[in-house]
């Protein structure tokens, strides 16, 4: 079993949906299964008892007044090795406490009206942002003022010809603290990119390693646009992925996939390579016809499945595909799908509103 990450939420105060932020927030880092999550709306647990037993505190908060004692029991707490997550509004609450935002590191001073716009890392290769591409997101732009002067930005976004820091770190003493300036509502509160990058601070601030690389096989090193050597390429250019094996009929592929991989392991049958125990993902770069029964066989041979595009022919080859990645408990997607684009999830609201 993981080590248990106890994390307390405080979500409350005015203006926003407080109750719902909370709630959603929770939902999703109670899914985690390294996660002990509890939500308060009680601002009477940021206290040096109330902080005791958690190693990270998320405030989503709008409120007037934390007391002298609350602030000092607060910053303690976190320079003793413990995490500081503000979301959103944070940096809208008790603005007459300059300790406060100075361990915050900024504080809120204007936004525009909510509107989608595109938010940019600017370290590519951090541990929360790494692998992160600019996004779009439908939220307020705050305005911030730096306190602290010292914090790392991480994310930005564009407001008038200038870039506005949207995720930013700083140290104090032996613990950290992260504010994400989105969050307004469940538009953002709701967005994968957002809770990707909630969960990777928690676990890159509490000391978490990342995983193992993914070790990746390649079904299909066709000449046809050389995508099997694309997808090679794309492996191997992207921290986390290893190309550890081929497949394809064609023995003169083959050695062409050697000779652009020289460490990678080749096999005319995808039945061998399927035997790999050091094979986690199988990338499909087969004709259309043929991505359901393979995908089959390498979700029932436990890796999990990425396909070229598309993902088969039929509803009926969709439906024993996800069927089988059910059953296994496996990954299943298709290479570069639309799913989160700006396009596509409005229509996917329309179509949930009815």
């Amino acid at each position: 079993m993981p080590k248990k990450t106890h994390i307390l939420i405080v979500s409350t105060g005015r203006i926003h949906d407080f109750a719902m932020a909370g709630r959603l927030i929770e939902e999703r880092l109670g899914s985690e299964a390294d996660f002990d999550v509890t939500l308060s709306q009680d601002l009477a647990s940021i206290s040096e008892a109330g902080l005791r037993r958690f190693d990270v505190l998320i405030l989503y908060v709008q409120e007037e007044r934390l007391s002298k004692n609350q602030t000092s029991d607060l910053v303690t707490w976190v320079s003793k090795g413990k995490t500081l997550i503000g979301l959103h509004c944070a940096t809208a609450s008790f603005l007459d406490n300059p300790e406060y935002g100075r361990l915050l590191g900024w504080r809120f001073s204007n936004h525009g009206p909510i509107h989608r716009f595109e938010v940019e890392p600017t370290e590519r290769d951090h541990p929360i942002t790494r692998r992160i591409p600019p996004f779009k997101v439908e939220d307020e732009l705050y305005l911030l003022e730096d306190l602290a002067g010292d914090s790392e930005i991480l994310l930005t976004a564009r407001w008038q010809g200038g870039k506005r820091p949207i995720l930013t770190f700083r140290q104090e003493g032996k613990g950290k603290v992260v504010y994400f300036a989105l969050g307004h509502d469940a538009r953002s509160l709701g967005d994968p990119t957002f809770q990707k990058i909630l969960l990777r601070s928690i676990r890159w601030t509490r000391g978490v390693k990342e995983s193992d690389p993914i070790r990746c096989g390649v079904i299909g090193y066709g000449g046809a646009y050389n995508m099997g050597r694309e997808h090679g390429r794309l492996i191997e250019a992207t921290r986390g992925l290893e190309l550890v094996g081929v497949c394809d009929l064609d023995s003169t592929r083959l050695a062409l996939a050697k000779e652009d991989f020289p460490s990678v392991a080749v096999f005319p049958s995808y039945r061998r390579l399927l035997q790999m125990d050091e094979l986690d993902l199988v990338v499909l770069v087969t004709p259309h016809n043929t991505h359901a029964a393979l995908a089959v066989q390498c979700l029932n041979a436990g890796k999990h499945v990425i396909t070229e595009k598309p993902m088969c022919i039929t509803v009926t080859e969709a439906k024993k595909m996800v069927g089988a990645a059910k059953r296994k408990k496996r990954m299943l997607s298709v290479f570069h799908n639309r799913r989160w684009d700006g396009d596509y999830t409005t229509l996917k609201r329309i179509v949930a509103s009815g």
